[in-house]
């Protein structure tokens, strides 16, 4: 198996260096990719330079995509500079400037070494990949396309075992992955599958989604991210109006049916797949008072106000990155990164935070009410929405500032597309040829086939 999963991972990046929309759904589901691999090959989890050997190769072909990019895209360079990666990019330079002061300068600085070249990765090289709106329709479909292929992997492969509640990679008697990106994958996949239109793919593909939505679940519930579980499901709901169209009654009704339905579909996926201490952990004291709950979050954010508080000189330029690790009791970041902006990183931290939170809704916003009246378009926007709403969430419950790359990177893109569109220069639809039955007539889109289904 580790040979086959070895070349199905050569042949996928082969492919998305000729498909950047593949390219850039492999970027966004790096991490559960390369637990696939580690789970099979030791060598890969031992040492840091096995630990990188899959995110080189993925940086690699992603640069052999973007020369893809550059060659066959008219003006690709126009909007990569906007607001949202401006914003981010002074914000990863003040984190590291602020190490200078830091309470855990020497962690610090080993986090920033460890993940700069992310930024590259996800920031600047994943953002350059998408040129249109035309762009995220392709993108939608091969994150279903992959990550429920991954959830499939994951859940058969002997490697993927559970301890404590959690799915992930058990070595020595100790996990040694990360849960939380198994979480992030099958909230992902259930997210897109469940608003994803099936505008002229035909009703077969309805039983796809619905097959990658339970695909989703299950490794979500198994990997024991509460948070995942729950604000994909909240933000599923949240999402239908913006990701279709009610026109009709029945249109409206069909909708109205599906809600009822995903709301039944959790409690039961539930009950069947959680037992003793991974249903424990789901209980209602646990997401309260357990390890990981809502009281602990707010310990974190006590913690770094009150070293805050201590410190004058913290009023205006914080507290210095990473400096939770010092003040924690043995945690390494307070899980909540607004927390981290503004105690940590002080007045620019906070200016940061907030001129990228108003950038990114601006962008959103502007996308999907210049999109709003053609179906296909409407629904790639509005998944965009629903995926970085559902990582800022998320940066929130888990995330850390260099930990966040993937929220960063969707930003990015947000604000990449509305500057390209103000500029006059989104790009044809579909400039690298997308097989046939992605395709949509203008009789479908007139139609709206995705209202009714």
């Amino acid at each position: 198996m580790d040979l086959v999963l070895a070349t199905l991972f050569a042949a996928s990046c082969l492919f998305g260096v000729k498909n950047p929309r593949w390219m850039v759904a492999m970027i966004m589901l790096l991490y559960p990719i390369e637990q696939l691999l580690q789970a099979g090959a030791p060598f890969l989890r031992s040492g840091a330079a096995g630990g990188q050997v899959v995110n080189y190769v993925v940086g690699v072909a992603s640069l052999g995509s973007a020369l893809v990019v550059a060659r066959r895209s008219e003006r690709p360079f126009m909007g990569l500079m906007n607001t949202g990666t401006v914003t981010v990019t002074l914000l990863l330079l003040w984190a590291t400037i602020s190490l200078l002061w830091s309470l855990d300068r020497v962690g610090g600085l080993e986090m920033t070494l460890a993940n700069w070249p992310y930024y590259f990765l996800r920031i600047l090289i994943a953002s350059f990949l998408i040129t249109s709106v035309g762009d995220l329709r392709g993108l939608w479909l091969c994150v279903l396309t992959l990550g429920s292929s991954l959830c499939v992997l994951i859940l058969v492969n002997p490697g993927f075992t559970s301890q404590w509640g959690r799915l992930g990679i058990v070595e020595g008697g100790k996990m040694s992955s990360n849960p939380l990106a198994l979480g992030d994958l099958g909230a992902l996949v259930f997210l897109s599958a469940v608003l994803f239109r099936a505008h002229g793919l035909g009703g077969w593909f309805n039983i796809i989604r619905f097959t990658a939505a339970i695909l989703g679940i299950v490794v979500a519930l198994q990997s024991g991210a509460r948070g995942q579980v729950f604000l994909s499901f909240a933000i599923a709901l949240a999402g239908f109006p913006l990701a279709l169209r009610m026109r009709n009654i029945r249109g409206f009704a069909v909708t109205v049916v599906g809600l009822l339905s995903f709301s039944a579909i959790l409690p039961f996926f539930m009950s069947q797949l959680l037992e003793g201490v991974a249903a424990k952990r789901f209980s209602y004291d646990e997401l309260l008072e357990g390890d990981s709950s809502a009281t602990e979050r707010w310990q974190n954010v006590r913690a770094l106000f009150d070293a805050w508080l201590m410190r004058p000189q913290a009023f205006f330029v914080g507290i210095g990155y990473f400096s939770f690790g010092v003040i924690g009791g043995g945690a390494v970041y307070s899980h909540v990164i607004v927390a981290d902006l503004v105690f940590e990183l002080g007045i620019p931290g906070a200016v940061a935070l907030v001129a990228l939170s108003w950038s990114t809704f601006v962008a959103c916003k502007t996308l999907f009410m210049n999109h709003a009246a053609d179906p296909v378009e409407r629904n790639s926007v509005a998944i965009l929405i629903a995926v970085t709403s559902l990582f800022y969430l998320l940066a929130n419950k888990q995330g850390d500032l260099w930990g966040s790359t993937g929220l960063f990177m969707l930003m990015a893109i947000a604000g990449r597309l509305k500057s390209r569109a103000e500029l006059g220069w989104e790009g044809p639809p579909d400039q690298f040829g997308s097989p046939p039955w992605l395709m949509t007539s203008d009789r479908e889109r007139a139609s709206e086939p995705g209202a009714t289904q």
